[in-house]
Protein backbone atom coordinates (compact mmCIF):
# COMPACT_ATOMS: atom_id res chain seq x y z
CA UNK A 1 0.00 0.00 0.00
CA UNK A 2 1.06 3.53 -1.02
CA UNK A 3 0.62 4.38 2.85
CA UNK A 4 3.60 2.60 4.22
CA UNK A 5 5.76 5.48 2.04
CA UNK A 6 4.30 8.14 4.39
CA UNK A 7 7.08 9.51 6.31
CA UNK A 8 7.73 8.95 9.23
CA UNK A 9 8.41 12.01 11.96
CA UNK A 10 11.00 11.29 14.70
CA UNK A 11 11.79 12.87 18.23
CA UNK A 12 14.56 14.60 18.67
CA UNK A 13 16.85 15.28 22.16
CA UNK A 14 14.35 15.69 24.79
CA UNK A 15 14.84 19.55 25.18
CA UNK A 16 13.80 19.67 21.58
CA UNK A 17 11.45 17.35 21.34
CA UNK A 18 8.14 19.52 21.58
CA UNK A 19 9.82 22.31 19.14
CA UNK A 20 11.79 19.97 16.31
CA UNK A 21 11.01 16.76 15.13
CA UNK A 22 12.63 15.01 12.06
CA UNK A 23 11.28 14.03 8.93
CA UNK A 24 13.57 10.66 7.58
CA UNK A 25 13.55 8.32 4.47
CA UNK A 26 10.61 6.37 3.33
CA UNK A 27 9.37 5.45 7.10
CA UNK A 28 5.33 4.25 7.84
CA UNK A 29 2.89 7.60 8.43
CA UNK A 30 3.58 10.07 11.25
CA UNK A 31 1.64 9.13 14.13
CA UNK A 32 -0.03 11.50 16.42
CA UNK A 33 2.67 11.80 19.56
CA UNK A 34 1.26 11.49 22.83
CA UNK A 35 1.25 14.59 25.45
CA UNK A 36 3.50 14.16 27.63
CA UNK A 37 2.44 14.25 31.50
CA UNK A 38 4.01 17.37 33.53
CA UNK A 39 5.89 15.92 36.52
CA UNK A 40 4.81 17.30 39.55
CA UNK A 41 6.08 20.08 41.38
CA UNK A 42 8.27 18.44 44.44
CA UNK A 43 9.90 22.02 45.42
CA UNK A 44 13.78 20.76 44.60
CA UNK A 45 15.80 22.42 42.62
CA UNK A 46 16.86 19.97 40.66
CA UNK A 47 14.77 18.72 37.30
CA UNK A 48 12.38 15.67 37.57
CA UNK A 49 13.20 12.96 35.58
CA UNK A 50 10.42 12.42 33.18
CA UNK A 51 8.54 8.54 34.04
CA UNK A 52 9.00 5.97 31.27
CA UNK A 53 5.88 5.42 29.76
CA UNK A 54 3.95 2.26 30.57
CA UNK A 55 3.77 -0.79 28.42
CA UNK A 56 0.08 -1.88 28.13
CA UNK A 57 -0.86 -4.60 29.37
CA UNK A 58 -2.47 -6.49 26.40
CA UNK A 59 -3.06 -4.91 22.86
CA UNK A 60 -5.11 -6.88 20.17
CA UNK A 61 -4.63 -5.50 16.42
CA UNK A 62 -6.61 -7.09 13.46
CA UNK A 63 -6.40 -5.99 9.86
CA UNK A 64 -9.18 -6.21 7.44
CA UNK A 65 -8.49 -6.15 3.60
CA UNK A 66 -10.91 -5.42 0.98
CA UNK A 67 -11.90 -6.64 -2.33
CA UNK A 68 -12.72 -3.57 -4.64
CA UNK A 69 -16.22 -4.56 -4.42
CA UNK A 70 -16.05 -3.99 -0.58
CA UNK A 71 -16.07 -7.46 0.34
CA UNK A 72 -13.31 -8.47 2.81
CA UNK A 73 -10.70 -11.57 1.69
CA UNK A 74 -8.28 -13.46 2.95
CA UNK A 75 -5.18 -11.91 3.88
CA UNK A 76 -6.38 -10.32 7.32
CA UNK A 77 -3.82 -10.27 10.01
CA UNK A 78 -4.95 -10.34 14.06
CA UNK A 79 -1.53 -9.83 15.94
CA UNK A 80 -1.74 -10.06 19.87
CA UNK A 81 0.61 -8.13 22.72
CA UNK A 82 0.72 -8.73 26.11
CA UNK A 83 3.10 -7.84 29.01
CA UNK A 84 2.97 -10.31 31.84
CA UNK A 85 5.66 -9.12 34.48
CA UNK A 86 9.21 -9.78 32.58
CA UNK A 87 7.53 -11.52 29.91
CA UNK A 88 6.34 -9.72 26.50
CA UNK A 89 4.27 -11.99 24.29
CA UNK A 90 3.49 -11.50 20.54
CA UNK A 91 1.44 -13.75 18.55
CA UNK A 92 0.36 -12.97 14.44
CA UNK A 93 -2.01 -14.91 12.88
CA UNK A 94 -3.69 -14.54 9.55
CA UNK A 95 -6.89 -15.79 7.76
CA UNK A 96 -5.92 -19.12 4.99
CA UNK A 97 -7.87 -19.30 1.65
CA UNK A 98 -10.44 -21.46 3.30
CA UNK A 99 -10.92 -18.64 5.98
CA UNK A 100 -9.81 -20.13 9.22
CA UNK A 101 -7.18 -18.30 11.52
CA UNK A 102 -3.63 -20.36 11.88
CA UNK A 103 -0.68 -19.00 13.43
CA UNK A 104 1.77 -17.22 11.59
CA UNK A 105 4.24 -15.98 13.68
CA UNK A 106 4.56 -15.71 17.73
CA UNK A 107 7.20 -14.45 20.02
CA UNK A 108 7.84 -14.22 23.87
CA UNK A 109 10.64 -11.91 25.37
CA UNK A 110 11.99 -12.26 28.72
CA UNK A 111 14.64 -10.57 31.06
CA UNK A 112 16.73 -13.22 31.79
CA UNK A 113 19.40 -10.71 34.22
CA UNK A 114 19.27 -6.74 35.55
CA UNK A 115 21.92 -4.67 36.81
CA UNK A 116 22.53 -1.06 37.25
CA UNK A 117 24.78 -1.39 34.33
CA UNK A 118 23.93 -4.29 32.20
CA UNK A 119 20.04 -5.79 30.87
CA UNK A 120 19.65 -9.10 28.93
CA UNK A 121 16.58 -9.83 27.72
CA UNK A 122 15.82 -13.13 25.28
CA UNK A 123 13.79 -13.12 22.61
CA UNK A 124 12.08 -16.49 20.99
CA UNK A 125 10.62 -16.72 17.74
CA UNK A 126 8.04 -19.01 15.91
CA UNK A 127 7.48 -19.10 12.22
CA UNK A 128 4.61 -21.09 10.92
CA UNK A 129 3.63 -21.91 7.23
CA UNK A 130 0.54 -21.52 5.60
CA UNK A 131 -1.62 -24.01 7.13
CA UNK A 132 -0.50 -22.91 10.54
CA UNK A 133 2.29 -25.44 11.06
CA UNK A 134 6.18 -24.41 12.45
CA UNK A 135 8.48 -24.39 9.56
CA UNK A 136 11.47 -22.93 12.34
CA UNK A 137 12.97 -21.11 15.17
CA UNK A 138 14.75 -18.14 15.50
CA UNK A 139 15.98 -16.27 18.75
CA UNK A 140 17.71 -12.99 19.62
CA UNK A 141 19.87 -11.71 22.84
CA UNK A 142 19.45 -8.23 23.67
CA UNK A 143 22.62 -7.04 25.74
CA UNK A 144 22.14 -3.74 27.21
CA UNK A 145 24.85 -1.90 28.52
CA UNK A 146 25.22 1.67 30.08
CA UNK A 147 28.84 2.87 29.45
CA UNK A 148 31.43 4.83 31.57
CA UNK A 149 30.87 8.24 31.53
CA UNK A 150 27.34 8.02 29.59
CA UNK A 151 25.63 6.96 26.73
CA UNK A 152 24.64 3.21 26.16
CA UNK A 153 25.24 0.52 24.18
CA UNK A 154 22.74 -2.57 22.65
CA UNK A 155 24.08 -5.63 21.21
CA UNK A 156 21.58 -8.03 19.77
CA UNK A 157 22.70 -11.31 18.71
CA UNK A 158 20.49 -13.76 15.80
CA UNK A 159 19.97 -17.19 15.89
CA UNK A 160 18.37 -19.68 13.21
CA UNK A 161 17.96 -23.00 13.82
CA UNK A 162 19.82 -25.23 11.12
CA UNK A 163 18.40 -28.82 9.58
CA UNK A 164 19.15 -30.24 12.60
CA UNK A 165 17.29 -27.52 14.92
CA UNK A 166 20.26 -26.38 16.35
CA UNK A 167 20.69 -22.79 17.38
CA UNK A 168 23.60 -20.96 14.90
CA UNK A 169 24.16 -17.58 15.09
CA UNK A 170 23.62 -15.75 11.68
CA UNK A 171 23.87 -12.09 12.65
CA UNK A 172 24.51 -9.51 15.30
CA UNK A 173 23.67 -5.51 15.65
CA UNK A 174 25.06 -2.99 17.80
CA UNK A 175 24.17 0.27 18.50
CA UNK A 176 25.96 2.96 20.49
CA UNK A 177 24.96 5.98 21.56
CA UNK A 178 26.74 9.09 23.56
CA UNK A 179 26.16 12.47 24.37
CA UNK A 180 28.54 15.57 24.92
CA UNK A 181 28.55 19.04 24.88
CA UNK A 182 25.03 19.38 23.04
CA UNK A 183 26.05 16.72 20.43
CA UNK A 184 24.45 13.00 20.27
CA UNK A 185 26.63 10.48 18.51
CA UNK A 186 25.25 7.12 17.33
CA UNK A 187 26.61 4.45 15.56
CA UNK A 188 25.57 1.43 14.62
CA UNK A 189 26.87 -1.70 12.73
CA UNK A 190 25.36 -4.74 11.45
CA UNK A 191 27.38 -7.86 11.09
CA UNK A 192 26.78 -11.25 9.58
CA UNK A 193 28.29 -14.57 10.78
CA UNK A 194 30.49 -16.08 7.79
CA UNK A 195 30.90 -20.07 7.39
CA UNK A 196 34.45 -19.73 9.58
CA UNK A 197 32.05 -18.24 12.34
CA UNK A 198 33.97 -14.95 12.38
CA UNK A 199 31.53 -11.99 11.85
CA UNK A 200 32.23 -9.53 8.76
CA UNK A 201 30.56 -5.86 8.97
CA UNK A 202 27.85 -5.00 6.01
CA UNK A 203 26.76 -2.32 6.83
CA UNK A 204 28.06 0.50 9.27
CA UNK A 205 25.93 3.63 9.86
CA UNK A 206 27.16 6.84 12.07
CA UNK A 207 24.34 9.79 12.97
CA UNK A 208 25.34 13.46 14.20
CA UNK A 209 22.41 15.21 16.29
CA UNK A 210 23.48 18.89 16.99
CA UNK A 211 21.82 21.04 19.01
CA UNK A 212 22.40 24.89 17.57
CA UNK A 213 19.66 26.40 20.17
CA UNK A 214 16.34 25.71 22.21
CA UNK A 215 15.10 25.96 18.73
CA UNK A 216 17.51 24.47 16.27
CA UNK A 217 19.44 21.78 15.48
CA UNK A 218 21.06 19.42 12.37
CA UNK A 219 21.80 15.68 12.23
CA UNK A 220 24.47 14.02 9.56
CA UNK A 221 24.22 10.71 8.84
CA UNK A 222 26.53 8.49 7.08
CA UNK A 223 26.06 5.16 5.70
CA UNK A 224 28.58 2.87 4.80
CA UNK A 225 28.06 -0.75 2.60
CA UNK A 226 30.48 -3.71 2.32
CA UNK A 227 31.77 -3.87 -1.14
CA UNK A 228 32.68 -6.83 -3.21
CA UNK A 229 37.20 -6.70 -1.84
CA UNK A 230 35.03 -6.55 1.82
CA UNK A 231 35.78 -3.27 2.74
CA UNK A 232 33.61 -0.65 3.92
CA UNK A 233 32.56 2.05 1.42
CA UNK A 234 30.29 5.10 1.93
CA UNK A 235 27.56 4.76 0.30
CA UNK A 236 24.63 7.87 1.23
CA UNK A 237 25.06 10.59 3.74
CA UNK A 238 21.91 12.60 4.89
CA UNK A 239 21.92 15.90 5.89
CA UNK A 240 18.77 17.51 7.91
CA UNK A 241 18.62 21.20 9.40
CA UNK A 242 16.00 21.69 11.85
CA UNK A 243 14.60 25.03 13.02
CA UNK A 244 11.58 26.54 14.23
CA UNK A 245 9.74 29.44 11.77
CA UNK A 246 6.80 31.49 12.39
CA UNK A 247 5.75 29.23 15.21
CA UNK A 248 5.63 26.07 12.81
CA UNK A 249 8.96 23.17 12.92
CA UNK A 250 10.67 23.22 9.28
CA UNK A 251 12.61 20.34 8.56
CA UNK A 252 14.88 20.23 5.23
CA UNK A 253 16.79 16.63 4.44
CA UNK A 254 18.99 16.54 1.98
CA UNK A 255 19.65 13.21 0.75
CA UNK A 256 23.12 12.28 -1.16
CA UNK A 257 23.83 8.15 -2.74
CA UNK A 258 26.57 7.20 -4.89
CA UNK A 259 25.70 7.19 -8.59
CA UNK A 260 26.73 4.71 -10.65
CA UNK A 261 27.49 6.64 -13.52
CA UNK A 262 29.95 9.34 -12.11
CA UNK A 263 30.66 7.00 -8.85
CA UNK A 264 30.67 9.68 -6.40
CA UNK A 265 27.79 10.95 -4.00
CA UNK A 266 25.63 13.03 -5.63
CA UNK A 267 22.38 14.87 -4.36
CA UNK A 268 19.23 12.05 -5.00
CA UNK A 269 16.54 13.43 -3.12
CA UNK A 270 15.39 16.22 -1.15
CA UNK A 271 12.54 16.52 1.63
CA UNK A 272 10.96 19.25 3.21
CA UNK A 273 8.68 19.01 6.05
CA UNK A 274 6.34 21.92 8.26
CA UNK A 275 4.40 20.99 11.50
CA UNK A 276 2.47 23.26 13.26
CA UNK A 277 1.33 22.10 16.66
CA UNK A 278 -1.41 23.45 18.30
CA UNK A 279 -2.13 24.46 22.71
CA UNK A 280 -5.11 21.59 22.69
CA UNK A 281 -3.30 18.75 20.83
CA UNK A 282 -4.27 19.58 17.16
CA UNK A 283 -1.93 19.67 14.72
CA UNK A 284 -1.03 20.07 10.78
CA UNK A 285 1.62 18.67 8.54
CA UNK A 286 2.79 18.67 5.25
CA UNK A 287 5.79 16.96 3.71
CA UNK A 288 6.93 17.24 0.22
CA UNK A 289 9.88 15.11 -1.37
CA UNK A 290 11.87 16.43 -4.51
CA UNK A 291 13.68 14.05 -6.61
CA UNK A 292 14.92 13.21 -10.33
CA UNK A 293 12.26 10.48 -11.04
CA UNK A 294 10.56 8.09 -9.62
CA UNK A 295 10.49 4.38 -10.74
CA UNK A 296 10.24 3.89 -14.38
CA UNK A 297 9.67 7.32 -15.28
CA UNK A 298 13.26 8.35 -14.08
CA UNK A 299 14.65 10.83 -15.92
CA UNK A 300 18.78 10.35 -16.46
CA UNK A 301 18.96 13.62 -18.45
CA UNK A 302 17.15 15.55 -15.89
CA UNK A 303 19.10 18.56 -14.42
CA UNK A 304 16.63 20.07 -11.81
CA UNK A 305 15.01 18.23 -8.90
CA UNK A 306 11.01 18.14 -9.54
CA UNK A 307 8.18 17.12 -6.71
CA UNK A 308 7.59 13.57 -6.37
CA UNK A 309 5.26 13.14 -3.67
CA UNK A 310 3.52 15.43 -1.27
CA UNK A 311 1.47 14.42 2.37
CA UNK A 312 -0.37 16.07 4.36
CA UNK A 313 -1.75 15.02 7.88
CA UNK A 314 -4.20 17.06 10.21
CA UNK A 315 -4.53 15.90 13.49
CA UNK A 316 -7.94 17.00 15.40
CA UNK A 317 -8.29 16.76 19.64
CA UNK A 318 -11.92 16.37 20.65
CA UNK A 319 -12.96 17.57 24.31
CA UNK A 320 -13.89 14.09 25.01
CA UNK A 321 -10.22 12.86 24.26
CA UNK A 322 -10.74 11.06 20.70
CA UNK A 323 -7.87 12.11 18.39
CA UNK A 324 -8.87 12.17 14.86
CA UNK A 325 -6.09 11.84 12.37
CA UNK A 326 -6.50 12.36 8.22
CA UNK A 327 -4.00 11.86 6.10
CA UNK A 328 -3.65 11.88 2.23
CA UNK A 329 -0.58 11.30 -0.21
CA UNK A 330 0.03 11.10 -3.60
CA UNK A 331 3.12 10.48 -5.93
CA UNK A 332 4.46 10.85 -9.17
CA UNK A 333 3.91 7.61 -11.43
CA UNK A 334 6.41 5.41 -11.52
CA UNK A 335 4.57 4.42 -15.68
CA UNK A 336 4.36 8.28 -16.15
CA UNK A 337 6.61 10.66 -14.79
CA UNK A 338 4.43 13.45 -15.81
CA UNK A 339 1.86 12.50 -13.89
CA UNK A 340 0.69 11.87 -10.34
CA UNK A 341 -0.87 8.81 -8.93
CA UNK A 342 -4.19 8.73 -7.65
CA UNK A 343 -4.62 10.34 -4.12
CA UNK A 344 -5.05 7.72 -1.06
CA UNK A 345 -6.55 8.71 2.36
CA UNK A 346 -5.95 7.18 5.32
CA UNK A 347 -8.55 8.25 8.64
CA UNK A 348 -7.30 7.29 11.87
CA UNK A 349 -9.88 7.50 14.91
CA UNK A 350 -8.53 7.40 18.54
CA UNK A 351 -11.24 7.00 21.73
CA UNK A 352 -10.35 6.57 25.12
CA UNK A 353 -12.12 4.10 26.79
CA UNK A 354 -12.58 2.67 30.38
CA UNK A 355 -9.66 0.51 30.59
CA UNK A 356 -7.23 2.34 27.80
CA UNK A 357 -8.03 2.95 24.01
CA UNK A 358 -9.71 2.23 20.98
CA UNK A 359 -7.63 2.63 17.58
CA UNK A 360 -9.58 2.33 13.89
CA UNK A 361 -7.32 3.28 10.69
CA UNK A 362 -9.34 3.07 7.34
CA UNK A 363 -7.25 2.98 4.06
CA UNK A 364 -8.99 4.79 1.11
CA UNK A 365 -7.95 4.40 -2.70
CA UNK A 366 -10.09 5.57 -5.49
CA UNK A 367 -11.29 2.62 -7.25
CA UNK A 368 -12.43 2.05 -11.39
CA UNK A 369 -15.78 4.08 -10.94
CA UNK A 370 -13.71 7.25 -9.08
CA UNK A 371 -15.03 7.09 -5.79
CA UNK A 372 -13.04 6.93 -2.70
CA UNK A 373 -13.18 2.94 -1.38
CA UNK A 374 -12.02 1.23 1.87
CA UNK A 375 -8.99 -1.22 0.72
CA UNK A 376 -8.10 -1.97 4.53
CA UNK A 377 -8.70 -1.57 7.43
CA UNK A 378 -6.86 -1.61 11.18
CA UNK A 379 -8.59 -2.46 14.74
CA UNK A 380 -6.26 -1.59 17.70
CA UNK A 381 -8.12 -2.32 21.23
CA UNK A 382 -5.13 -1.23 23.76
CA UNK A 383 -5.64 -2.62 27.42
CA UNK A 384 -3.42 -1.04 30.07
Amino acid sequence: MRYANLLLVLALTPSLVAQIQIIRGSSPAPQPAAEAEQPAETGETEEAEAEAPRDPRERRRESVVYNSDGQRRAGGVTEQRSVNGDVRSLVQRVRSINGREVPYLTESERVVSSSDSLKVSERVLQRYDATGRGTGQGMERIEERKLPGGGTETTTTVYEADLNGRMQVSERRVIRMTESNGETRTTSTTQTAGMNGRFQTIIEEESIERRDGDDSGTIETTTKTRQGDGGLRVSSREETVMRMENGAAVTETQTFERSPATDSLELARRTVGRLEERPNGSSSETVETYGFGAGAGFNVNATRMALQSVSNSEVTVNADGTVRERITFKERSAVNSREFTEETLTQKVSRPTADGESVQTDIYEKSINGRMTATQSVIEKIER
